[in-house]
């Protein structure tokens, strides 16, 4: 498959869509890591990070090629209990790390419609910035070296309903790749409801890209919205936790979302609601 031709600038937005960024390493599960543990690297971030919360379990999904989709891991036996996912959240709440025995994750969040996205650069930089202090805290209690087994790194936009209007039909208003044929000969009527999905790979299987469009409704609005959710996950050929492997790896996952969400939205919507300034 020939590659698109290299692009230097990357498209850019005054007001994107964007309202969650997740920053995150699958590693082989840490054995040395006890419930006690979790407390002790909570009191070395509770100045920044004031509130805790215990949330169920990711299931690792690994990326592999031979196979279209990602593969779920197989269950690992081990005599260690299990412990939950684990949420540090900020005193504000837009950001959050997240520790389970085989995850870190950092999220920054958007809580309120004026606040700014702080680009990714600055998230990176956060991200990586408490990789590194857990890192130090784990061999700090005995643990074995972080071993990295996949990055990943999460777009999600929530985009107004009110851009399709009343028809699901017309999500190709904003995506310009839907279409929903509507003939006398056709049975079916425009249907109520659609999730629509799409893979790509990355360049030298470095991983994989993955769209995922959905319509929600927003509990407390009652107003409906769009999840546009964009996900890359792989790894590079430096499978180290720091250095330029990694943030080789982020930067071209990175460009990929954003390039990605330019080539599957509506250009018209890009320049007239997200304001487009790079064309």
């Amino acid at each position: 498959m020939t590659m698109p031709e290299p692009m230097t600038k990357l498209p850019e937005f005054r007001k994107p869509p964007v309202v969650e960024v997740v920053c995150g390493v699958l590693i082989r599960p840490i054995e040395a890591l006890k419930a006690p543990h979790l407390g002790e690297y909570w009191a070395k971030i509770r100045a920044e990070f004031s509130a805790v919360e215990e949330q169920p379990l990711l299931s690792p999904m690994v990326e592999g090629f031979g196979a279209v989709q990602p593969q779920a891991s197989t269950i690992q036996v081990t005599s260690v209990p299990p412990l939950p996912r684990v949420w540090f959240i900020s005193q504000r709440g837009d950001r959050v790390i997240q520790v389970q025995r085989d995850r870190f994750l950092f999220n920054w969040r958007r809580l309120e419609a004026k606040d700014a996205y702080p680009r990714f650069d600055s998230v990176y930089g956060d991200f990586a910035r408490h990789l590194g202090s857990f890192r130090d805290f784990i061999a700090a209690i005995g643990g074995a070296p972080l071993d990295a087994q996949q990055y990943e790194l999460t777009y999600v936009n929530h985009i107004d309903g009110a851009l399709i209007g009343e028809s699901v039909g017309e999500l190709g208003r904003v995506f310009r790749d839907f279409a929903w044929v509507t003939d006398s000969n056709r049975w079916l009527p425009v249907p109520t409801d659609s999730t629509w999905r799409t893979s790509f790979d990355l360049p030298g299987q470095a991983g994989r890209l993955h769209s995922a469009v959905r319509l929600l409704v927003d509990g407390g609005t009652h107003r409906r919205f769009i999840r546009f959710e964009l996900t890359a996950r792989g790894i590079g050929g430096d499978k180290g936790l720091e250095g330029p492997g990694i943030e080789g790896w982020f930067e071209t996952a990175h460009e990929w979302i954003v390039r990605a969400f330019a080539d599957l939205t509506s250009a018209e919507l890009q320049r007239e609601v997200w304001e487009r300034t790079d064309v």
